[in-house]
Formats: C-alpha cells, structure tokens, sequence
C-alpha cells in the first residue's frame, strides 16, 4: 500500500506543473517584453529534456530503482521550477523548464514502466487519474498567487517547495 501510495502522489506531482505555464504566460509575457509567439520558445526549450529523460528513464529506474529515482527527478523538477520563479533574465527560464522536463519526462515514463509492470489495470487508470488532481490543482495555486497580487514568480516558487516536499 505505501508504494501504491507513493507512486500515485508521484504522477500527482508529475501533474502539478503541467498547466501552470498557460496560466502564467500573459504575465511572463509582460514581465519580460516578449511577443506571444515567444511562448513557443519555451515549449522547444522544455520538450527536448522530456523527450530524453523518457527515453532514459528505463535505465535509471533499473540503476538507481524507484525511490531514488522519484527522488532525483522531482528535486530536479523542484529546482527547475524554482529558477523560473527566481525571476532570472529572459532567456534563462527556458533552460530551467528544460530541467523541469528532465525530471517530469523520467517520473512519466519511469512510473508509467514500473507501474505496468507490478500494478492491475485498475490501480494504472486510479494511477493516471492522480495525473489529473495534480493538472488541477497545479493552474489553481497559479491563479490564486496572480488574483492575490503576488505574482507568477511567487506562483512558481509555492509550487516548487511543493514538489521539493514531495
């Protein structure tokens, strides 16, 4: 039960950062003086370190096995998330959402192999399901740093100590 548990708060975690971009983009945006077209920059900046990580993401849960890899790969995403939210100059947080999909694409992929592997098809769909709470809840805790007048750096700073926890 606390590796069931484990590896859903993982895909909870895995979640929590997906949305927040598009919440936080106009104001990014703003911050930085940059065109809307710039928002593609930033998706070609992240989606190489996904797409390597999962490709990897076999070989360092055999390595390293399942908790040290949770481990590693959400500090990795924590640390990301938290350079975004440090406010560094533009173009330093497309490098630092380039960590995030490090760590997001080895949590995806090395759960998803893991989990296939030892859990039932109805613990994968509770399992994917998990993804879904933290998609959720990842754009809400944005909106509320941005409604409250606290800005998306503080937005991106409460959910990088929130993945530092978990």
């Amino acid at each position: 039960m606390l590796l069931l548990a484990i590896v859903f708060l993982a895909f909870v975690s895995l979640g929590i950062p997906d949305g927040v971009l598009g919440v936080a983009w106009p104001s990014i945006r703003d911050a930085y003086g940059l065109s809307q077209a710039s928002y593609g920059l930033i998706v070609v900046g992240a989606g190489p370190g996904y797409f390597l990580s999962g490709l990897a993401a076999g070989d360092v849960l055999t390595r390293l096995g399942l908790g040290r890899t949770l481990v590693a790969s959400t500090a990795l995403v924590a640390a990301g998330l938290g350079a975004v939210g440090s406010g560094l100059p533009w173009p330093w947080p497309i490098l630092a959402l380039g960590v995030v999909g490090l760590g997001s694409g080895t949590i995806d992929a090395g759960i998803n192999a893991f989990s296939s592997a030892r859990l039932s098809a109805r613990q994968l769909n509770w399992l994917h399901a998990s993804h879904s709470l933290g998609a959720a809840t990842g754009p809400a805790i944005m909106t509320y740093a941005l409604t409250t007048g606290s800005g998306w750096q503080t937005g991106y700073r409460i959910i990088a100590a929130i993945m530092g926890g978990m």
